[in-house]
């Protein structure tokens, strides 16, 4: 992204670990064009979907009240929110779980521990590819 663009991109970080939405919002503290809004339930991301119409979510695949590919799937059952492009960010990270999430719909699949200048790229690409609704 270029670092005059005026765009203001919103990114919708669903995460129930305090200490890695602060790394993601401490890492992208160096893209200022984009606001980031966090959720800590499948429940409350979905809402926050919904209620934002974010340009990006960042989503863990383990959350308290379920998954993110519940998160994702309920997404893609609204006109809203169906097209918005999502992310899974987690620790999980076999080869088959993988696989599986990408063939469910996440556009990307990003292993914690956070390889930064990769998520910074993949951000890049799809706020770069972004079509404002």
């Amino acid at each position: 992204m270029n670092s005059t663009e005026k765009t203001q991109y919103t990114l919708l970080h669903v995460e129930d670990s305090p200490e890695i939405q602060e790394l993601v919002r401490y890492i992208l503290t160096s893209r200022p064009s984009i606001k980031v809004i966090s959720a800590e339930t499948v429940a409350e991301g979905v809402q926050q979907a919904k209620k934002h119409q974010p340009d990006l979510v960042l989503m863990d695949v383990h959350l308290p009240d379920g998954s993110g590919l519940d998160a994702l799937k309920q997404m893609q059952a609204f006109k809203e929110t169906a097209n918005i492009p999502v992310v899974a960010l987690s620790s999980l990270a076999t080869q088959l779980q993988i696989e599986e999430g990408l063939k469910e719909g996440f556009k990307y699949y990003i292993t914690k521990p956070i390889d930064v200048p990769e998520f910074l790229e993949t951000v890049d690409r799809i706020l770069d590819s972004a079509v404002k609704r």
